[in-house]
């Protein structure tokens, strides 16, 4: 059986060729790239279970709807920390 790919270039369309496997390499990198984004995620995740067991989240948002209006104004307000913040790094 003669592949869609001998056709073309039996008909000389090698340049359609080249298109298609730039293409698909194309493709197949982009594919690898998710995979090991992915794998790097899980041994992120396994690495920050192995440090604690500690879900942070629930823990953060409970304290967000905690918080009072105002809270910490007096730290942005205060001389000091103005200060440090003007100082260049």
């Amino acid at each position: 059986m003669i592949s869609r790919l001998e056709l073309l270039y039996r008909g000389g369309n090698e340049c359609l060729i080249t298109n298609i496997v730039l293409d698909v390499a194309s493709s197949t990198r982009a594919n690898v790239e998710t995979i090991r984004s992915k794998l790097d995620r899980n041994e992120d995740l396994k690495i920050l279970k192995w440090l604690t067991p500690i879900d942070y989240g629930p823990q953060q948002s409970d304290f967000i709807k905690r918080r009072q209006k105002g809270t910490g104004t007096w730290l942005l307000h205060a001389n000091e920390f103005n200060t440090w913040l003007g100082k260049k790094k």
